[in-house]
Formats: C-alpha cells, sequence, structure tokens
C-alpha cells in the first residue's frame, strides 16, 4: 500500500537529514560517506534533493530511522539525538517558533516513529533522557498549541503521552526533575484547550505510590500535584456553565459591573466595552479613547494570545487575587500608611506565576515613570501610561494589576486592570493606614494589620454573606 503523507517525512526535512547523516558518518570508525549511501533508504534521500527546487513536486521520504542509525552501526544515543535534533530544528522554543503548518507532517514522522518505538518497548530510557528529550517534548507541546486545526491537536496528544510515558514507566524519581525543570508544567498548560487535558488529570494522580513517598522528591512533588490540582479545579470552573462572563464598562467614571451581553463595544477597535451611548461618549471626548482607538485596533491584529486564552488567564488571576485578598490588601495597607498622599495609579500589584505557585507584591511606582528602576529579573517596569492616566481618574474604582507568566521559557507581562463597583475597597485601605492605633512596628505589624484586614474583609459582606462591592479583572 502506498504511504500516505502523514506516514513520510516531506522534503522540508530532507536537508536536515542529510547533514545530520554526514555528521554520524564521520563520527562512527569503520564507515565512511560513501559506504552510508549504499544503506537502504539513504539513496532515495539523497537523489529527492537533486528536484527539490521544482515547486510542483511532491517530495517524500519513508521515516526509516532505525535503518539509518543500523546502516552507521549507531547506539540508542546516536537515535535520540537525532530524533531531538529533529523536534529541536522544527519546533525550537520560542525563538523559531513553529507556525507554518506545512512543517507538521515532520513533527508528526519523529513523534509517531517514538511513540511506536515506546509502545513495543525498543526504547531505552537513559539515552533519550541524555539527549533531552523531555525538553524537546516540552517545546514541541508549546509550538503546537500557538497551531490551530485538528492535526496540530493530534500532534500535541502525540507529544503529551511520549511525556506521560517517560515519567510512568520507568523509574520514576529519576525522571522528575528533569521533567519538572523541562517545563512539565508548561507542557501541561498547553494542553488546556484540547481533550488530552482529561489525560492530564488522571496521569498526575496516578503516580502516588509509597516508593514515591520514600523518594528525596516526595515533598516537591506533592507540592507540584497539589499547584496542578488547584489549576485544574479553575480550568474546571472557567468551562462550567457556573462561570458568569464578566464585563466592565470602559469609562472608568462609570464603575458598572454586569454580564458581558449587557454591553457594547466599540465598533472600530474592538476592544472597549461601553454599557450606554452617553459612557462612550464620555470616554471618547474625556477618557482618552479618542487617541488610544486606533493603537488598540493595531494591537488586536498582532495579539499573541486568542481571546479565549486571555480569558482564562483573567479568571485565574481573579481566583488567586481572591483567595489572597487579605494578604495583598495588608500590603496596600502598608503601601498607604508609608505614601500618605498617594493615588491608585502610584503602584501596581504585581502576581509571579513564572516559579510556580503565585508571588503576589504591591509594588510603587515613581512619579516619572523614566526614573523607575528594576532588575532584569525583578517586575516588569512601568504600565502604560494610559492605564496609570485610567487609575488616577476612576477615584479608587481601577487598580493596576500585572500578571508574569512563563511563555517558551521567558517571561511575559501582562497588564489586567481590577475594577470595582465603587471606590469603597480603597478607601477603607487608606482609612485603616491613617488609624492612630496603627502598629506598624516590626513586631506588631503582622498580627495588628493581620486583624484590621480581615474585620474589613467581614465589613464588605451584607448579612447575607453577599459581596458589597463587586470585584472583576
Amino acid at each position: 500500500m502506498a504511504p500516505t503523507p502523514r506516514d513520510c517525512l516531506p522534503s522540508t526535512g530532507l536537508l536536515y537529514y542529510r547533514e545530520e547523516l554526514e555528521n554520524l558518518a564521520h563520527q562512527r570508525s569503520g564507515h565512511d560517506f560513501g559506504n552510508l549511501k549504499l544503506a537502504p533508504g539513504v539513496e532515495a534521500l539523497l537523489g529527492a534533493l537533486v528536484v527539490i527546487r521544482d515547486q510542483h513536486a511532491t517530495l517524500v521520504l519513508l521515516t526509516g530511522h532505525w535503518r539509518i542509525v543500523d546502516a552507521l552501526g549507531g547506539t540508542q544515543m546516536d537515535l535520540a539525538n537525532l530524533a531531538v535534533k529533529h523536534l529541536q530544528l522544527v519546533t525550537c522554543s520560542s525563538r523559531n517558533p513553529l507556525v507554518a503548518t506545512t512543517l507538521l507532517p515532520d513533527v508528526y514522522a519523529v513523534l509517531q516513529f517514538l511513540a511506536s518505538a515506546a509502545r513495543q518497548g525498543l526504547l531505552l530510557r537513559d539515552p533519550f533522557e541524555a539527549a533531552g528529550l523531555v525538553r524537546a517534548l516540552a517545546d514541541t507541546a508549546e509550538a503546537l498549541r500557538r497551531v490551530p486545526g485538528s492535526d496540530a491537536a493530534h500532534l500535541l496528544q502525540l507529544a503529551c503521552s511520549l511525556i506521560l510515558w517517560v515519567a510512568t514507566r520507568n523509574v520514576l524519581w529519576s525522571w522528575v526533575p528533569s521533567l519538572l525543570r523541562a517545563g512539565l508544567l508548561r507542557a501541561a498548560v498547553a494542553c488546556a484547550g484540547h481533550s488530552v487535558a482529561a489525560q492530564t488529570m488522571d496521569f498526575l494522580c496516578r503516580p502516588r505510590s509509597s516508593n514515591l513517598h520514600g523518594s528525596t522528591i516526595a515533598n516537591e512533588w506533592k507540592a507540584f500535584v497539589a499547584l496542578a490540582e488547584e489549576r485544574l479545579e479553575v480550568l474546571k470552573f472557567f468551562e462550567s456553565q457556573k462561570r458568569v462572563s464578566k464585563g466592565m464598562c470602559s469609562n472608568v467614571q462609570c464603575g458598572l459591573i454586569d454580564e458581558r451581553r449587557r454591553f457594547s463595544v466599540c465598533a472600530a477597535c474592538r476592544s472597549r466595552y461601553y454599557c450606554s451611548v452617553e459612557c462612550q461618549r464620555s470616554d471618547w471626548r474625556e477618557g482618552g479613547h479618542r487617541h488610544a482607538c486606533e493603537t488598540l485596533s493595531t494591537e488586536r491584529g498582532a495579539e499573541l494570545l486568542r481571546k479565549r486564552d486571555l480569558t482564562f488567564l483573567r479568571t485565574l488571576l481573579h481566583h488567586d487575587y481572591t483567595k489572597a485578598r487579605c494578604d495583598v490588601w495588608a500590603q496596600q495597607v502598608a503601601f498607604w500608611h508609608a505614601h500618605p498622599g498617594a493615588t491608585p495609579a502610584d503602584y501596581y500589584v504585581d502576581f509571579d506565576y513564572t516559579r510556580g505557585r503565585t508571588a503576589v507584591s504591591v509594588v510603587p511606582l515613581s512619579p516619572d515613570p523614566r526614573t523607575q528602576a528594576h532588575a532584569s529579573t525583578g517586575p516588569p517596569g512601568e504600565p502604560e501610561p494610559a492605564a496609570r492616566a485610567a487609575a488616577a481618574a476612576a477615584g479608587g474604582r481601577l487598580e493596576l494589576h500585572c500578571m508574569r507568566v512563563s511563555e517558551g521559557g521567558a517571561a511575559r507581562a501582562y497588564w489586567i486592570p481590577l475594577r470595582a463597583s465603587s471606590a469603597r475597597l480603597v478607601d477603607g485601605l487608606r482609612a485603616i493606614a491613617s488609624r492612630p492605633d496603627a502598629d506598624f512596628t516590626t513586631g506588631g505589624e503582622r498580627e495588628w494589620l493581620g486583624d484590621a484586614v480581615r474585620r474589613f474583609d467581614e465589613e464588605l459582606q451584607d448579612a447575607d454573606g453577599a459581596e458589597t462591592v463587586i470585584l472583576a479583572h
């Protein structure tokens, strides 16, 4: 039966394999490139190169990885390096992202080969661990997440299945550290929009044997599983019917927060939402929308995240803010105490997701953005001037929140404001900071401030326990 395109390696991979085969041939004693060309299948590979210039030619080559390595007298280490190099060149993390669907057969060739060989028990763990298979698979999952279509989703499932094979079919505690360092959590998050997420949920609950509990990484693994389960619960809520998509009027003078369908979107930029014509007109004249509309329209076409992904980030941020609100408020009270005349435009709340569980801190902003200093590994600096202006004009109904996440091994900042239906939250925190009995000494701050914030949290709820101030991201 004739091979299908999915069983074959297209011409885009031929140049790489020729170079890689040459390198392997020169490294193996007793073999030279002249003898290599006599190996089964390799002559066809090299011969196909001469007609690559014909744009109408359909050039395919059966992925005979085993035959290539055996002909060279190679080992499984050679095979592992070949497969990992293939994945790196095609998907290659964030510096060379996989964006062309024409490269998908290249990815399929090596993933299908590895999956088939793993199912038959033909692969050894150590060579593939040493060659960096885990990191290559994590980068592949990250790249495939950005490619639309069912083919990419199928390949993503293959990549994740191989990661599961790595973690569950071998000695667990010798692989888990490299899995975590190579981006296991990032690969799991990349699956969030696909049905393979269900397999990830099962996998996270699987390796809880007595042997694992007695290993040196038991505590770290338990912490990772707890965090992953918490994130998956947020995902379940995000995908459930219980979640009501909240909308906020973009006129910061308004403060209305209601169901998304209650608002109309600006027809030009498709980024600002308004509860009425009057609010849209007011924001156009006085709120800066006149100057921002064209920029928002341009940036919208260059967004890296889909609307659904960004909505999930907002949901996750709001979940973590709600959970840690008393700690955040305590830090804000300390800020107001140190800066009595400051406004919400003079600080932002930083949510750092780059190291797993969220780290939250209140970061002061300089009066002049040009003087803001920060370390390269620290907070992301200043928000846009328009965002600070909106926070200053909102009268305590808007706070600047920054969400830092890891994307392809690098950090990326998303500025997601917190909107409030009234200024009662900010006014209450400022009032606590200015109380005459406030104790901000080293010994008394934690106890006194914690109690004061918890009492304020109770005051924000009515007799039925409902929030009197609506908050939304």
